[in-house]
C-alpha cells in the first residue's frame, strides 16, 4: 500500500499543477497582435520653451525629474486597423495629438501611498495614420519611467 501511495500522490500533484497551468493560460493568451509605437523623435522642453533633443535610449531607462516636460513624436504605420492607444498616465500631465488634433488630455497626480498604475486606452479609428505627438509634464516622478 505504501508503494502505491508513493506513486499516486506525486502523480496527483503533477496532474493538479498541469490543470492550474492550463487554467491560468486561458487568461494570458490572446490571438490579437499588439503593435508598439516606434518613437522617432524625443525632446525635452525647457521652462523657456527651448527644445533639447532627448536620447530615446535614455527615455526607457531613466526616471526624469519632476516638472520636466517632454514631447515624443511617431508616425503611425498604415494598415493598423482599429484598436487602442494605451498610455500610462500616473503622475503625468499628458496630451496626445494625431495629425495636430488633440485626441486625449489628462492630468493625474498620484495620491500619497499609492502605486502608479492608472492608464488611458484611447480608441483609434479604423486605419488611422499620421503623426502622433505625445506631450507630457512630470507631476510626480516616484513611478515615472518612460
Amino acid at each position: 500500500m505504501k508503494k502505491v501511495t508513493r506513486w499516486i500522490c506525486p502523480l496527483i500533484f503533477l496532474a493538479l499543477c498541469a490543470a492550474v497551468i492550463w487554467f491560468l493560460r486561458l487568461f494570458t493568451v490572446t490571438d490579437k497582435e499588439m503593435t508598439y509605437i516606434d518613437w522617432q523623435s524625443a525632446v525635452q522642453i525647457g521652462e523657456d520653451g527651448a527644445e533639447t533633443p532627448y536620447a530615446l535610449d535614455d527615455a526607457f531607462t531613466t526616471m526624469p525629474e519632476q516638472d520636466r516636460s517632454f514631447r515624443f513624436t511617431a508616425i503611425l504605420p498604415e494598415g493598423l486597423g482599429s484598436g487602442y492607444l494605451m498610455f500610462e498616465t500616473s503622475g503625468l500631465e499628458l496630451s496626445v495629438s494625431l495629425n495636430g488634433e488633440e485626441i486625449y488630455s489628462s492630468a493625474a497626480v498620484l495620491p500619497e501611498g499609492t502605486l502608479g498604475m492608472s492608464s488611458a486606452n484611447i480608441p483609434l479609428q479604423e486605419d488611422a495614420t499620421g503623426e502622433l505627438t505625445v506631450t507630457c509634464t512630470i507631476l510626480d516622478n516616484m513611478n515615472t519611467v518612460f
